[in-house]
């Protein structure tokens, strides 16, 4: 009988543990890189200030996935950002635009009372575009990242998520024929909220 008891705690102990984390439940995740900015870009020379550029700053960085087993989500990422500016001195219009998206995998790794940390990867395609004044000049976008971070539950399904890694980008584009790439690879760290449910 001590032995059935001593087996249901432990049942009990561990379903409570990953409750937030377990297979079949949805998740959902925003982070810090979801901003919007608009302002005016300004320099300083000679001890005075200037106002040089108007500008519209646009990011958007969501992930959606699905537990496929316990504390294993898999699922897709976006990334979207649009950049608009005018030139203070002449009036001149450019734009930026930019959308990667691809999959991404999250490993949660153990659970310590409501803080669970895990490893996670992703990699990604997409397209970078500028318009200045109806002149068009594209390049396509490979990324990828992985690394560690944590997430702290403050309820059952809402969490405070924090990531720490390395960040590889590398825009392509081709001109005459010719092929040029530029790299950008960087530590990267972000903040956010996860949301997990269903089941």
């Amino acid at each position: 009988m001590k032995k059935i008891l001593l087996l249901l705690c432990l049942l009990i102990t561990y379903s409570f543990a990953f409750s937030q984390t377990e297979k079949d439940k949805w998740f959902a995740a925003g982070y810090s890189s979801l901003r919007l900015d608009i302002g005016k870009e300004k320099y300083k020379s000679g001890g005075t200030t200037h106002e040089y550029n108007t500008y519209r700053h646009f990011d958007f960085n969501p992930m959606v996935g699905y537990f496929i087993i316990d504390k294993l989500p898999v699922g897709l990422y976006v990334d979207l950002s649009a950049r608009r500016v005018k030139d203070s001195d002449d009036g001149d219009i450019w734009k930026e635009t930019e959308f990667v998206a691809g999959p991404f995998v999250r490993y949660y790794v153990v659970q310590i009372d409501k803080l669970v940390p895990f490893v996670e990867g992703r990699i990604g395609l997409g397209a970078y575009k500028e318009d200045d004044e109806g002149d068009i000049y594209k390049e396509s976008v490979f990324s990828y990242r992985f690394g560690a971070g944590a997430s702290y539950f403050f309820t059952d399904n809402v969490a405070f998520d924090s990531f720490i890694g390395y960040d590889y980008d590398r825009y392509t584009s081709v001109d005459n024929a010719d092929e040029y790439s530029y790299f950008y690879p960087s530590v990267e760290i972000n903040f956010g909220i996860v949301i997990t449910f269903g089941k």
